[in-house]
């Protein structure tokens, strides 16, 4: 069971491409929440400015910012849907991590159902929260 999963991260770290994207993506990810942790400065939601209504992203930022403040009713408050699939794909991707066969993450079963029930929600959500009654999912 460990050996599948130490021959996965040893093929990641041979790949030095794919070590260096990771990287940068990672430190980019680290300076924008730093900017706007200490600043209040973030990047607005190019689709609300525009439309007026409220994208499935809406609120993420903030989530990010207050589970790591570990104000969990808070960020859920801002994005319900990615504070309830981001464990659930952290959780998915651990054990598929951990089988046996060799074949890469993104060609399991599981993670193209995970996918495709992901992007239902979001799509669903992204409606909702733009009809008045459901007000309380709105960021």
């Amino acid at each position: 069971m460990f050996r599948a999963f130490g021959n996965r991260v040893s093929a990641f770290f041979s790949d030095r491409r794919k070590v260096i994207k990771t990287a940068i993506l990672l430190a980019v990810g680290i300076a924008y929440y730093l900017l706007y942790r200490f600043t209040g400065l973030g990047l607005p939601c190019v689709f609300h400015k525009i439309t007026g209504l409220y994208c499935p992203g809406c609120g993420v930022t903030r989530l990010i910012v207050d589970a790591s403040h570990f104000r969990f009713l808070k960020a859920f408050r801002d994005n319900a849907v990615v504070a309830v699939m981001i464990p659930v794909w952290l959780i998915v991707l651990f054990i598929l991590m951990f089988r046996r066969e060799n074949t890469r993450l993104t060609e399991t079963r599981t993670f193209r159902i995970l996918s495709i029930i992901t992007l239902m929600l979001l799509i669903v959500f992204g409606v909702l929260r733009n009809i008045p009654f459901f007000w309380f999912f709105r960021p």
